[in-house]
């Protein structure tokens, strides 16, 4: 059995390997983390003081503290060794990001296949999935799950975007679903509605058919940028390509947009393949004023709405329209999210484009009043957000547990 203890230790002595390059902008995060709430898994490091797991760590306690607790372990282990302790030392951490997590039990796994050879169904001889699943205390069925997620991760980093390990599984398996049913059909795959998934849209949105949603409806980040040099968020363009895939042909998209953003969408929505309309829809906001600061400015109490289509639709809505539509803003402090749109324009707009039972998307959910809206309206929807904490107000907003979104997309 290998001999380990814990010992107090200067950060500055432990050796770090001088090919080391650590993420600083994961460095500034985890430093002010351990300020904030200590470090609560400490480095493991040779006798000698060469680190064997927790580098990033190390790092950034130097100038913190002036020891820390290290775990010690001998310094003639074999390399095999080191590295099981590492694996092992870093599964525990209760912050490891999930793509972390199947990546390192994946390591193990293949690891012990390496020492001890590949088990063969049925046989005893060799490591197989079970073994690794047994080592970490996990059933077969998870860890089996965890692998591929794993095999996925490594061939497309970009899935790293997707913020959580449940959305994850959804998607990443219905991609692989849907690539193993082209090899024998060309039938769109099928995938559930009144789902919400965490992560970046311009990956979660490449593992959906084409033309599979009947209209999207959003409130994108604006382009506006304090950096005058930076003038449109590719990220939000990308996004953009994707929605036009996965809409139907004749299907509508609106986007809620600043002022400013109009003119560029306007040109960049025609490069993607939607026809757009010239002028804007406008949305009165009763009773706010804002912007207009200098003495010469008119004050603005209103926000464009862009509407593009694939193809050539019609309104669902009989007679003639106004582009102009007048409702009251939510009060702030009853804000689920700051730019939250109020219930009735979306209201307005599912009922222009869209009919009971249509699918909508809303890659940018944000406050989640869209697919509230929908399911008051008895349209089915599909919406994503990256952000925790407003991808979690979501879920409370629309009744949902995490269990509910674990069979999201089939």
């Amino acid at each position: 059995m290998i001999q380990i203890r814990t010992e107090a230790v200067n950060p500055e002595d432990i050796i770090i390997p001088g090919d080391y390059t650590p993420d600083f902008d994961q460095l500034d995060g985890l430093i002010a983390s351990i300020k904030a709430n200590g470090l609560f898994h400490p480095p493991i490091i040779k006798e000698n003081k060469q680190i064997v797991a927790g580098r990033l760590r190390t790092l950034a306690c130097r100038g913190l503290f002036p020891t820390i607790n290290c775990t010690i372990c001998p310094n003639d282990l074999d390399e095999d060794e080191y590295q099981l302790i590492s694996l092992h030392e870093n599964l525990k951490r209760h912050n490891l990001p999930w793509y972390e997590q199947v990546i390192k039990e994946k390591e193990l796994h293949d690891l012990r296949q390496a020492q001890v050879g590949i088990g063969a169904t049925g046989k005893k001889i060799g490591w197989g999935l079970r073994d690794t699943a047994n080592e970490l205390n996990m059933a077969l069925g998870a860890i089996s799950q965890d692998i591929r997620l794993a095999e996925a991760v490594l061939n497309d980093p970009s899935l790293r975007k997707i913020q959580d390990k449940t959305t994850a599984q959804r998607v990443i398996f219905r991609e692989i679903k849907r690539l193993n049913q082209s090899l024998g059909t060309t039938q769109p795959t099928k995938f559930d509605t009144d789902v919400i998934h965490h992560g970046s849209s311009e990956v979660i949105l490449k593992l959906y058919d084409d033309a599979v949603f009947d209209a999207c409806i959003t409130d994108p980040p604006w382009l506006e940028f304090r950096d005058d040099k930076l003038i449109k968020d590719s990220f939000t363009l990308d996004v953009f390509q994707q929605v036009y895939r996965v809409l139907k042909p004749n299907s509508f998209l609106y986007a809620f947009v600043s002022t400013q953003d109009w003119h560029i969408y306007y040109e960049e929505f025609q490069k993607i393949g939607f026809n757009v309309q010239k002028w804007p829809l406008i949305w009165v906001k009763e009773g706010v004023m804002n912007y207009g600061s200098r003495s010469w400015e008119y004050q603005r109490d209103y926000e464009p709405i862009m509407l593009a289509v694939k193809g050539s639709p019609a309104l669902t809505t009989a007679g003639i329209l106004s582009a102009v539509m007048s409702y009251k803003v939510i009060p702030s402090a009853l804000l689920k999210h700051p730019n939250e749109k109020p219930p009735e324009p979306i209201k307005r707009l599912l009922d222009n484009c869209s009919y009971e039972g249509s699918v909508i998307l809303d890659p940018f959910a944000g406050s989640f009043v869209v697919p509230d809206v929908c399911a008051q309206m008895s349209r089915r929807y599909v919406a994503i957000e990256r952000d925790t904490k407003y991808f979690n107000i979501g879920m409370k907003r629309l009744g949902k547990k995490i269990s509910d979104q674990k069979e999201g997309i089939k």
